[in-house]
């Protein structure tokens, strides 16, 4: 059916702040109202908009989904909110990724995400502010611009990460009475 090849491919999402597992998951998407054009190779999702899969949760007003007519391979995912919100544990050792901007798009082909407009992204305490931040998933290289004001410029947060604690063992003094 031609309805699962599209719910399939946004499986490629996925690597974005991936969990392996989270890849082999289903994809479920809910709306209030979605458009499929075959012909055109175009699906959009409105109203209250829900993707998950695995540990990957995406909401937003409007998911347009840009797939090649021929061969259903997805090509293009444009997500827009107030802001659209993007959450992942990236492994099971790491916290959470939360990712919101008014806009998303993930250009399958390039492995590039872009946030726009007003974006931040936070592991645990760590923050990654800018106007638009770009992420290149296969090189896992960030590059943010801030804008034209003061309060739109780059900001970054990060925590050192905290080292365990290395156990000293008790030792008992010895009785030095006669």
């Amino acid at each position: 059916m031609r309805l699962a090849s599209i719910v399939m491919g946004f499986a490629l999402i996925a690597p974005v702040w991936a969990l392996q597992a989270d890849r082999q998951q289903p994809v479920y998407i809910e709306a209030d109202r979605a458009d499929m054009d075959d012909q055109k190779g175009i699906s959009v999702y409105r109203g209250n908009v829900s993707l998950t899969q695995g540990t990957m949760v995406l909401k937003c007003e409007i998911l347009t989904a840009y797939h090649t007519p021929e061969s259903r391979a997805l090509h293009r995912v444009v997500i827009e909110g107030s802001p659209a919100r993007f959450r992942q544990i990236p492994a099971q050792d790491k916290e959470e990724v939360i990712a919101t901007a008014p806009k998303m798009e993930y250009l399958v082909d390039k492995q590039m995400v872009y946030l726009l407009d007003k974006a931040e992204v936070t592991q645990g305490r760590n923050i990654f502010r800018g106007k638009k931040i770009e992420y290149n998933i296969s090189d896992n290289q960030v590059h943010a611009e801030g804008g034209n004001t003061p309060s739109e410029r780059v900001r970054v947060t990060l925590f050192p990460q905290e080292k365990a604690k290395p156990t000293i063992p008790i030792q008992k003094t010895p009785n030095l009475a006669p």
